[in-house]
């Protein structure tokens, strides 16, 4: 099973749900059960502090592929940002129910100083997000049947804020980077038709934190 592109919009579709993900600006990928009305979407929005960026502003899709059943988009650099970006979506075996999708972020600078950010704007009809006091580097929304994965070893690069109640934002990236360094975060998406237990969070975490770094990484 692989994803089907075609105009920039990609679909991959699973015997219990879908995921969609469209890439002609920002781009923003959406989850969905067929046995659940809701839906969980997440838009990456691209943001530089030691640019005069405005809402809105956003960088173009240059190129995007099928590879190794892995969704690749390349956001090569474009002012005002004074940074590109890649974003790989992969979709992962959970259960007969439950749908994830990883995704793999990269940043590269061409500033001698910058601090480029990629914010996830998260919306869905749970409303609401928050982190889980206990399984550190997990937010999920109220009705807990969605969540975000973190990396165990990107979870200091992720940031929640909550100004927007109907449009929490995972802040990530964000720290000093010198011109031409690369950097990378892994995180996991995760929609399910019912609410998922504290147990099925911590193995899913668990599985995860010890999985092997994408293909197409």
């Amino acid at each position: 099973m692989s994803w089907l592109l075609k105009d920039k919009v990609a679909t991959w579709n699973h015997s219990s749900g879908s995921a969609h993900a469209d890439l002609r600006s920002s781009p923003c990928i959406t989850l969905s059960c067929q046995s659940s009305e809701s839906e969980l979407k997440v838009c990456i929005v691209p943001q530089d502090s030691t640019s005069q960026t405005k809402p809105g502003d956003f960088v173009p899709l240059g190129d995007c592929y099928v590879r190794q059943g892995d969704l690749v988009a390349h956001f090569p650099e474009r002012k005002p940002f004074h940074f590109g970006y890649q974003a790989y979506f992969c979709a992962v075996s959970s259960d007969s129910q439950s749908q994830m999708i990883e995704i793999w972020l990269s940043v590269q600078t061409s500033k001698l100083e910058s601090h480029p950010q990629l914010v996830l704007e998260l919306h869905s009809p749970t409303a609401g997000l928050t982190q889980h006091p206990e399984i550190q580097g997990l937010y999920r929304c109220e009705r807990n049947n969605f969540g975000v994965l973190i990396h165990p070893l990107d979870q200091s690069d992720t940031i929640l804020t909550q100004g927007n109640r109907e449009r929490p934002s995972l802040v990530t990236f964000g720290r000093f980077m010198e011109k031409g360094v690369i950097r990378r975060m892994r995180m996991r998406l995760v929609a399910s038709p019912v609410a998922v237990t504290d147990r099925q969070w911590r193995e899913w975490m668990d599985t995860f934190a010890e999985s092997p770094l994408p293909l197409t990484a």
